[in-house]
């Protein structure tokens, strides 16, 4: 799997990891797993999936934590970055 972005890599503090990751938009992630943005959702609500909440209230799912859901969590997340 090959995740790019247009306007670069955005990153954030996931609290879960502690650590700094990569962080996707709903629709992103949702195009790249073929899945609707409402089971993104339900994944989030369930605590399978991390995410984060930006000021404006939308949020971004960390990149680590989709990865091991899927499970290619042995993949380094910034080898799926360009």
């Amino acid at each position: 799997m090959i995740v790019k972005r247009r306007s670069g890599s955005a990153s954030a503090w996931c609290n879960d990891c502690e650590l700094e990751v990569v962080m996707l938009t709903p629709d992103e992630v949702a195009s790249i797993t073929s899945t609707t943005t409402r089971e993104l959702y339900r994944l989030v609500d369930a605590g399978i999936i991390h995410f984060t909440e930006t000021q404006s209230g939308l949020i971004r799912v960390c990149l680590p934590s989709l990865l091991q859901a899927m499970g290619v969590a042995n993949q380094d997340p910034k080898q799926l970055l360009p």
